[in-house]
């Protein structure tokens, strides 16, 4: 009985000062609605890797020291600490992997946009030039434009050209590609292994 009353009274003071308060708990996180603020939710969770008190639309947990966030329908990384680090300025983003993360200039499709790669720094390693461009997987990624596949390394260079109607990703240090109807294997250097049939 004292535990409702407490509840009430809380949740009445909460909402004369503008504030509604779930008292639903999920492993420690409150989640406040500030009826100021248009209404706009905001998780306050203990274990700051995980979910950083913000004003954002969207985020993704951490990955290697940044937080994937979307504001206004631009995407851009903060630190830990909700810092911003990366401007929001990207239609579409991916979490970094491998030091790296891909970026798009237009949100509508990847049809629509080019796609680069920029560093935890900003910096833009492969320019947004690409149709497509895949997460970096054993140092290269896979990269279409115009309609053909290639890879590009970490420094945003095309190692293997994109003129591949059709490419896996690599296993055992090979891929099998295919070009002018014939499939084959190659090497990361883009050097002929064999063909596809033996």
């Amino acid at each position: 009985m004292n535990k409702i009353l407490l509840t009430t009274v809380t949740s009445l003071s909460l909402s004369l000062i503008g504030c509604d308060v779930s008292t639903k708990k999920d492993n420690d996180n409150q989640t406040l609605k500030n009826n100021t603020d248009n209404n706009q939710t905001v998780k306050n969770n203990r274990d700051s890797k995980t979910d950083i008190l913000s004003g954002y639309d969207y985020s993704e947990k951490i990955s290697e020291g940044l937080k994937l966030v979307r504001k206004n329908g631009k995407y851009g990384f903060i630190n830990e600490q909700g810092q911003v680090i990366i401007p929001l300025q990207y239609g579409l983003a991916s979490s970094f992997k491998e030091g790296f993360a891909v970026v798009a200039n237009d949100d509508k499709s990847s049809k629509s946009g080019k796609w680069g790669v920029i560093n935890k720094k900003g910096e833009i390693v492969a320019p947004l030039q690409y149709d497509y461009i895949d997460m970096f997987n054993n140092g290269l990624a896979r990269v279409k434009k115009d309609d053909k596949y290639g890879f590009i390394d970490k420094n945003g260079v095309l190692v293997i050209p994109t003129q591949y109607d059709f490419v896996t990703n690599f296993q055992d240090d090979v891929i099998k590609v295919k070009k002018n109807g014939k499939k084959f294997y190659i090497n990361k250097k883009g050097e002929f292994v064999k063909n596809a049939d033996e």
